[in-house]
């Protein structure tokens, strides 16, 4: 229903997120929680002054449309600034009614839905949406209402006076404020009352589709299936399908690598500021196969890779075929190696044998997110940093991830333990945007110093990559 009650059609109602999403519906064929959520907040002169009668008149108006839900109104809780109606059934739905005193009110409905059962249609949301806006408006107290008369006024004789044009005509006190030919004070609803319908949370689903960004925002990714899923010895392996991103490898629920983002595998490779020809180049992790793959189209004199983890090397040339291409379907060729092993004894080993690369990358793990370099994290990421210095040559260099560009105290942090490293060396940096992450992302080009260490070379370049499948 609109602002003004006439009925709308289904299209004139669809919302952006709504359960018409492909990704939504992928949830319907098993039992879940579907919540809808919507925040309804006034002006910021608004003011609701008698909410017991405000929630009571909008439970009434709400149950009509809840009992679709067999929800019941329960109870109602009213103290001076804040009125709640409860609303159940006994499946384990639930809704709550939020009033504050100060003009924010919030609507929560969560709906346990059976497996094949259809969650809310776009109309019932927005036509709740539409009740709870409207009568937050109606109970608006008149100081609020005449702030937007003012505000109104304003912006009309503004436009009136620069036609040289008298309002005084054109506008009644009593009845409604005249804006234009063809606006009426109803339509001034939508300046003092902001309504906003979320898009559907989904819990218990065929899958969790929401994994956090490294500085803590929320994402949810338009997965509508699971490809593969492992738990190995090291970590839960996941490999989901994107509508946009294609194929993404999930370690431990944290993305790793989709197959839309060639331009991290560039970035950590050195963004072509290296020629590969003729180099001996180790990579440490890597499992996706991606840089393997592209390191051997640079001909480079051997190239070898060391990953713990056969399961996700074993996923990722079945399934990351957009990644890995068909890098991974043998462990070994002419000029590159695959070894299953933990890195940390193989680069012991390698040290006390003087073995020595040109090129070292470090695909194992982002910059921890801590107050402080210490912990586990930080113990593992310096152990990897000071062997791979024992086994870079002289003018060498060490291409690794740092983290989120909003991480900027952990890489700073990083960029303090490089300074402290016993093998000189100088670094640059590079901000890379990878689509599946939604976020940007550092990446270090470090270089083991031919010559007594003088300062580090600090250097940011912004780079928006193109994406890529």
């Amino acid at each position: 229903m609109g602002i003004h009650g006439e009925q709308a059609s289904e299209d004139q109602l669809r919302v952006r997120g709504l359960h018409v999403s492909p990704c939504v519906n992928v949830h319907n064929s098993v039992p879940h929680v579907h919540h809808i959520l919507i925040d309804v907040k006034t002006h910021k002169n608004g003011f609701i002054a008698n909410l017991a009668t405000l929630i009571g008149f909008l439970s009434g108006k709400l149950t009509d449309h809840l009992k679709e839900f067999s929800l019941e109104h329960l109870r109602d809780v009213i103290s001076e600034k804040s009125a709640i109606a409860f609303f159940v059934n006994d499946k384990g739905s639930f809704a709550t009614l939020r009033i504050l005193s100060c003009g924010v009110c919030t609507f929560d409905l969560s709906l346990s839905i059976a497996s094949h059962e259809n969650p809310p249609s776009d109309s019932t949301a927005e036509i709740i949406k539409s009740i709870i806006q409207d009568n937050i408006f109606s109970h608006l107290e008149p100081d609020a209402l005449s702030s937007a008369s003012s505000r109104a006024t304003s912006t009309r004789s503004s436009h009136n006076q620069s036609h040289g044009l008298d309002i005084s005509s054109h506008a009644n006190a009593e009845s409604e404020i005249v804006l234009d030919e063809n606006e009426t004070y109803e339509q001034l609803e939508n300046e003092d009352v902001a309504a906003k319908l979320f898009p559907p949370i989904i819990r218990g689903g065929a899958f969790d589709p929401y994994v956090p960004t490294a500085d803590g925002l929320l994402i949810q990714y338009d997965f509508d299936k699971v490809v593969f899923h492992c738990q190995s010895k090291y970590q839960d392996v996941k490999i989901m399908h994107s509508r946009q991103y294609g194929n993404i490898l999930l370690l431990d629920d944290d993305i790793n690598l989709g197959e839309s983002d060639i331009a991290y595998t560039r970035a950590i490779m050195g963004s072509s500021s290296i020629d590969y020809r003729g180099k001996d180049v180790l990579i440490l992790g890597g499992g996706d196969g991606g840089i393997l793959r592209e390191i051997r189209n640079h001909d480079p004199k051997m190239v070898t890779m060391v990953e713990i983890d056969d399961v996700v090397v074993t996923a990722a040339a079945k399934h990351l075929r957009g990644i890995c291409g068909d890098a991974l379907d043998q462990l070994s060729g002419d000029n590159y190696k695959v070894i299953i092993e933990d890195c940390i004894p193989v680069l012991q080993n390698w040290a006390t044998e003087g073995r020595e690369f040109d090129v070292i990358i470090n695909d194992l793990t982002a910059i921890p997110v801590t107050l402080t370099a210490k912990g586990s994290d930080w113990d593992f990421l310096l152990l990897v940093l000071n062997l791979s210095m024992n086994v870079l040559r002289k003018g060498g260099r060490y291409l690794t991830q740092g983290n989120s560009f909003n991480m900027q105290s952990a890489l700073a942090m990083y960029e303090h333990q490089l300074e402290s490293l016993s093998s000189k060396v100088t670094f640059t940096k590079e901000v890379v945007t990878v689509p599946s992450y939604h976020e940007q992302w550092v990446f270090y080009n470090v270089c083991k110093q031919l010559v007594p260490y003088s300062s580090s070379v600090y250097k940011t370049k912004l780079q928006n990559a193109s994406w890529h499948m």
